[in-house]
């Protein structure tokens, strides 16, 4: 049985829309497969008690500094979060305290991170300002990061015994109230060097912050830390601290109080959604049925129309075409390796990743009309691009006239 022309452009225009909708949400697809059980944290890892009694050697020489970082606007920390900020400075007489406050934040970005002042200063909300901070201050200096609404119950030291750790979130992915890491970690700087890529408005405030930089984003970025990097070293771990190690026990590091300063009114919406599921359920169905009816009658519209359905065919087969050039283009740009019949140049800045690039073209220039051969290297004009130290054009400029100025020599002598 053969299927209609109309129905298969039906079929291919699905498919494509969903192909882009799983490129754009791939992150957050990632963070739903939970496989985090094997970094977690375990008991006799948190108790040193438990692992003397059960005969587990435990690594007492801490790889995380002793450093407790927090953040506020300013050195006044309002009643509600003082009682927190005290009980952890307390518990920790022995560590370094850093309070990081608008100002000393935006002085340590602009002295040693130069390159993401822009970003810092043009961030639309405070608490993207807030979650930056963290995740470069571990970065730079290792230590503990806690949250002012989350409350110390007992010295953080077992943690300081792996090489860095983050709070699960329930039900999915990972918090960024509490952190902790050793100078460097490969993580954070994946963290920090993701910023800028992850720098979207969505239009909703909380959906900004969540993505940009606070646990959505983190989430994502540590999916992808564990699937690009492979077998992960044991220095480069990023440990799991379980529910069970935050709630309210008597084994328990931390608690989390009343927080979540940076919620706005949608944020409000989002959690009463929460309270309406049947709802949200039905409204889900009669969206499906919209499209489907939608598409129903886009087909029904092309079946009855000839004439228009050729030329909407062909509008749509020329737009694909155009995107699919437009992407080879750029794929073919980014190639270290390229063939081309262009003057030697220099190339500032090339790609992403700031490599200078030069190209040296052979002798003997004939046209390429086909894929070069060996015979073909050897006779025509073809260009390596390879990485190689900068130069100026002047340079070139320079070299080229003192090459001429050899070759006129040298004819002149003979």
């Amino acid at each position: 049985m053969r299927i209609r022309r109309e129905l298969q452009l039906i079929i291919y225009l699905n498919i494509i829309a969903l192909a882009i909708l799983i490129y754009c949400t791939f992150g957050i697809l990632l963070v739903v497969f939970d496989d985090s059980s094997p970094e977690s944290l375990q008991n006799h890892e948190l108790n040193p008690s438990i692992s003397e009694s059960i005969g587990v050697n435990i690594d007492s020489k801490p790889k995380i500094p002793k450093i407790i970082h927090q953040v506020y606007r300013t050195e006044n920390i309002p009643e509600q979060w003082k009682e927190n900020q005290q009980k952890c400075i307390y518990l920790h007489p022995d560590y370094e305290y850093k309070l990081w406050t608008d100002e000393k934040a935006y002085e340590f970005i602009k002295e040693n991170y130069s390159w993401f002042l822009k970003t810092f200063e043009h961030y639309k909300f405070p608490m993207q300002r807030f979650n930056a901070i963290k995740y470069f201050a571990l970065y730079h200096f290792g230590g503990v990061y806690i949250d002012l609404d989350d409350s110390c119950h007992r010295k953080v030291d077992p943690l300081l015994n792996s090489v860095a750790f983050v709070r699960k979130a329930t039900p999915l992915g990972i918090s960024n109230d509490i952190m902790g890491a050793r100078i460097k970690h490969p993580f954070f700087l994946k963290l920090i060097n993701s910023l800028q890529h992850y720098n979207k408005d969505w239009y909703i405030p909380y959906l900004t912050i969540l993505g940009s930089t606070g646990p959505l984003f983190v989430s994502i970025v540590w999916k992808r830390y564990k699937i690009w990097r492979g077998d992960i070293m044991q220095n480069d771990v990023v440990r799991i601290l379980r529910p069970k190690d935050y709630l309210v026990h008597k084994d328990a590091y931390f608690s989390i109080t009343k927080g979540a300063t940076w919620h706005e009114d949608d944020a409000v919406f989002k959690k009463s959604l929460g309270n309406h599921i049947l709802s949200c359920i039905t409204v889900g169905f009669i969206i499906a049925f919209a499209i489907l009816y939608g598409q129903y009658v886009i087909y029904c519209w092309l079946c009855s129309n000839d004439d228009v359905f050729r030329n909407f065919y062909m509008g749509i087969w020329k737009t694909t075409c155009s995107i699919l050039s437009w992407g080879y283009k750029r794929l073919t740009h980014n190639r270290f390796f390229r063939w081309t019949l262009g003057d030697p140049m220099v190339i500032i800045n090339y790609g992403s990743n700031d490599i200078n690039m030069t190209e040296i073209p052979a002798v003997s220039p004939i046209l390429l009309t086909k894929t070069p051969t060996n015979t073909d290297r050897e006779n025509s004009k073809y260009i390596f691009t390879l990485p190689c130290a900068h130069r100026s054009v002047s340079d070139l400029e320079k070299n080229g006239t003192d090459n001429n100025s050899n070759t006129n020599a040298s004819s002149g002598s003979q």
